[in-house]
């Protein structure tokens, strides 16, 4: 019996080391989650105002083209885009705006790409928190069944202690019935003698 509690206790010991461990690894883990997020977080901003800034840049060439295109009788533009032969200014004006939209759209794709990053790193710490509280909830029941296995193996050994103490008790009273017994062995056959 006792030996079986005490394998029930090294072996709850085991179990109680293998949680404190994965509970270990399960924090560095949201740890990660957590500066991952507040990089992505740092990278949406930058991200933003590199739109903004382009946008304004756009807006800016937009109107400058604009202006240009009122004062000069060469240029066409359907849907906002010239479509005639412009001046060397400009086409040089069109190249930019063709290149800041494009870079505006980049970013855009960036932006969106960082933002399914941030929900599949959002699902991944809500999963880590949930697993985190799960070994939290195991250790502490782990815990808890080792507290009453160590409170048993006590007992047992109390009673083991006195069982030895009532025995050891018995065996001395036994080898005084013994001593005793031969001691009026003795004497009956010396009376017999007589």
């Amino acid at each position: 019996m006792m030996k079986r509690l005490r394998q029930d206790c090294e072996v709850g010991a085991r179990e109680m080391g293998r949680l404190k461990e994965r509970l270990l690894e399960q924090a560095v883990k949201y740890s990660r989650a957590l500066e991952e997020q507040r990089n992505a977080s740092i990278r949406e901003r930058e991200l933003l105002s590199q739109i903004e800034q382009l946008t304004n840049r756009l807006k800016e060439v937009e109107k400058s083209t604009d202006g240009n295109s009122a004062d000069s009788s060469s240029v066409t533009r359907k849907n906002g885009v010239c479509v005639s032969v412009c001046g060397a200014g400009q086409e040089v004006v069109l190249q930019r705006t063709d290149s800041l939209k494009e870079c505006i759209t980049d970013t855009q794709a960036l932006l969106d790409i960082l933002h399914q990053d941030r929900r599949e790193a959002a699902e991944q710490r809500n999963e880590l928190c949930s697993t985190i509280i799960r070994l939290q909830g195991e250790l502490e029941s782990a815990e808890t069944i080792r507290g009453k296995l160590d409170a048993q193996c006590e007992q047992l050994q109390l009673r083991l202690q006195t069982l030895q103490l009532d025995w050891e008790e018995e065996q001395k009273r036994s080898l005084s019935y013994f001593n005793q017994i031969m001691e009026l062995e003795r004497e009956r056959d010396q009376l017999l003698l007589i």
